[in-house]
């Protein structure tokens, strides 16, 4: 057995999230490093947030990798300042969405870190031998790395083929183990576990960065090796709500289809939530179908404005009278909930637009709404076209959907918290919607979950 590999998400205070899951990216790592011959754990800060049973846990071993988001920056140094006290000569590696936005900023401003991975960390992580020798770093895809002086970031590659990917390590992140906090609130069992079908997103819209770690290019598993994937977990840890994270669930229907199809098949009884959103361009009322037979529950669906100028400028790629209409088809022709959401504060967004979004979120027929907050995102277009940096601003390190970090010339600040909060009592204080919100808490951790996201959504 290899050298022991602690992989982490820092510590965090529960008050701070509104979503607890298991962490499929800290699972992958993992079964890939077991592949490799090393011994793994995963210490995961959003569900333990607890520095002392971090700090209990440093001295068993000597490779440590962090999974951090732009937000988390001063956690991010807090982390590999306490693991470099313990540990001098322990081997830190950073990774995520930060370490994929800033590579370079990491590496000239914390001396602690040892590597960046940019981009799919499987790929990096499979060469991990090479890495800790320090053997010919140039050829190690994906990685940011110290040469004497200078930075080197690697050239960019993507898992072609995704059923090359060993499952994640689930009994790592036992499904068992976690509160029913998902991100989407919604949830049919009192636990769930996450998993994806899809990566990459060849949209172009303006805000969004998911391209910057996942690609351009749309790549499935194949269904057989999701449905495989799915019956372990059930079967092994009887978990019978899954919930997906893609980005692009629904861009290939015929994949979607065939998955859906083998769980009709088996008869196996479980629930679904397509949790981030699905394009609505290709679902069709045979898809739709087929998703609710296999399981399928609840939906989301990014709308993000109800300007049609607005959907232009961010390049959302589809019409908001399109929108409408799958929207439409998928209420009438299925029992499925629908979430929708919108965005407020773009930075070519009037007063007038404004409105139209209250009206169209109101107007809609879905189960739920949510407005998040635009801040530019590290890796998107307008994030580019508003800094023309590489480095991050000190706001955009706060990052927060539910909170201002930049503010646009047609807005203040308040004047969006008034519209938000306005927009959701509207909403939300009708009857049956607080009826189905009310029916969605499953234990007291997620009725204190939603009164975090009903706090957050109002006062910050």
């Amino acid at each position: 057995m290899k050298r022991g590999v602690l992989l982490l998400k820092p510590p965090r205070a529960v008050g701070t999230l509104h979503a607890v899951t298991p962490i499929l990216g800290l699972g992958y790592l993992a079964s890939v490093l077991r592949e490799k011959g090393y011994r793994v754990n995963i210490f995961d800060g959003l569900n333990t947030p607890s520095w002392e049973k971090f700090i209990s846990m440093i001295a068993d071993y000597d490779i440590f990798g962090i999974q951090v988001f732009p937000s988390e920056i001063s956690i991010l140094k807090d982390t590999v300042e306490t693991i470099k006290e313990r540990k001098k000569e322990g081997t830190i590696i950073v990774g995520g969405a930060l370490a994929s936005s800033f590579p370079k900023y990491l590496l000239e401003n914390m001396p602690s870190i040892d590597f960046v991975v940019i981009g799919e960390g499987e790929l990096t992580i499979s060469y991990l031998d090479k890495l800790l020798n320090k053997e010919n770093l140039s050829s190690i895809p994906n990685l940011c790395w110290r040469d004497g002086n200078k930075i080197q970031i690697n050239s960019r590659e993507y898992i072609k083929d995704l059923d090359e990917i060993p499952y994640p390590a689930w009994d790592l992140i036992n499904p068992n183990n976690y509160p029913c906090a998902p991100l989407s609130f919604s949830a049919k069992k009192e636990k769930i576990a996450p998993v994806i079908f899809s990566r990459g997103c060849f949209f172009k819209c303006t805000f969004c960065a998911s391209k910057l770690i996942m690609g351009s290019r749309v790549r499935y598993r194949s269904p057989q090796n999701l449905f495989n994937e799915i019956l372990k977990i059930y079967s092994d840890f009887n978990i019978e709500e899954f919930h997906f994270m893609d980005d692009n669930l629904a861009f290939d229907k015929y994949k979607l289809q065939e998955f859906c199809r083998l769980i009709i098949n088996k008869g196996l009884k479980i629930y679904l939530n397509a949790t981030v959103g699905i394009r609505v361009e290709t679902i069709d009322i045979e898809t739709l179908k087929l998703m609710e037979k296999a399981g399928f529950y609840a939906v989301g669906v990014g709308v993000e404005s109800g300007s049609e100028e607005v959907l232009k400028q961010m390049k959302k790629g589809i019409t908001l009278e399109k929108l409408k209409e799958k929207i439409k088809l998928i209420k009438n022709s299925t029992n499925m909930k629908i979430t929708a959401f919108f965005m407020f504060g773009l930075p070519y967004e009037k007063p007038a637009h404004r409105f139209q979004t209250i009206k169209c979120a109101c107007s809609l027929p879905v189960d739920k709404i949510l407005f998040s907050i635009f801040n530019p995102a590290p890796g998107s277009e307008l994030y580019y076209s508003i800094f023309k940096s590489d480095f991050p601003p000190k706001r955009i390190l706060e990052l927060d959907f539910h909170t201002f970090s930049y503010v646009s010339g047609f807005f203040n600040v308040w004047q969006i918290r008034i519209l938000r909060i306005i927009s959701y009592m509207i909403f939300y204080l009708r009857p049956h919607i607080l009826k189905n919100i009310i029916s969605d808490v499953r234990s007291p951790f997620q009725m204190k979950m939603l009164m975090i996201r009903i706090y957050k959504a109002l006062f910050k």
